[in-house]
């Protein structure tokens, strides 16, 4: 093995730390020039801030030191009328037979709202029961008109005027009787089966009779007043209103 000689080590050396130097010099440089951290700086305080926090909080306290005072009054009123009402309860406490009487008022009374509701519907229903019957009566003798009408024999008669009564008795029940008043013939009759062979009572048509009798016989004047007679009454007003009486005064003299 060649050693070797003591200078070229020594030069090799110094080379070898000059280029270590050379290395780590800028990164020392840099750290030595990076100014050092500053604290954080702490906030100054503001002196008008705090003025007016506490010009705000003295009449908060004020206030909550006024109202101190009401509020253990209040509490201390409504401890006073619980005690009162703890102390009048006894002489308010319901007696077993003042319980009994109460809960017999209070049955009677529901007995009668419920006999009252059971007669109400009881009426409804007896007056829906009503009107169904007389709309049934009523769709009855309707449907035996209309079948009457198809069996009526028109041999005879003038047709035009029994179209003309066939339309203005329309869908309702009756019968039409259209009379010749000179001759008597008959011209047309709707419902020949009603209008000859089945009976209804005239009830208030047999009035107009009455009147034109009353008329023909001078019974009625003129001015439809029943002749010596005091009834202040008129034919007109007695048709108009069908008034009783007077058709019978008018029989009754006839």
């Amino acid at each position: 093995m060649k050693f070797m000689q003591p200078e070229n080590r020594f030069s090799r050396l110094s080379v070898s730390l000059f280029l270590i130097f050379a290395l780590c010099y800028p990164a020392l440089a840099f750290q030595a020039k990076k100014p050092p951290a500053k604290p954080a700086a702490k906030t100054p305080a503001n002196p008008a801030a705090k003025s007016t926090a506490a010009a705000k909080a003295k009449p908060v306290a004020k206030a909550l030191a006024k109202t101190a005072p009401a509020k253990t009054a209040a509490a201390k009123k409504a401890e006073e009328q619980k005690k009162a009402s703890a102390k009048a309860a006894p002489q308010n406490r319901e007696t077993p037979a003042q319980r009994r009487a109460a809960e017999a008022r209070r049955k009677k009374e529901e007995e009668r709202r419920q006999a009252a509701l059971a007669e109400q519907r009881r009426r409804e229903q007896a007056a829906r029961e009503a009107r169904a019957r007389k709309l049934a009566f009523e769709r009855g003798l309707k449907d035996e008109a209309a079948v009457n009408i198809l069996r009526d024999s028109t041999e005879g008669e003038d047709m035009n005027i029994r179209r003309v009564a066939v339309n203005a008795l329309g869908d309702r029940a009756g019968t039409v009787v259209v009379m010749d008043a000179v001759t008597g013939r008959i011209l047309t009759m709707v419902n020949q089966e009603w209008g000859i062979r089945h009976g209804f009572k005239p009830c208030s048509t047999i009035k107009l009779v009455t009147g034109v009798a009353g008329l023909n016989e001078n019974l009625i004047n003129p001015d439809g007043n029943i002749i010596g007679n005091s009834m202040q009454m008129s034919l007109d007003d007695a048709l108009a209103y069908s008034n009783n009486v007077f058709f019978q005064r008018v029989g009754v003299q006839m």
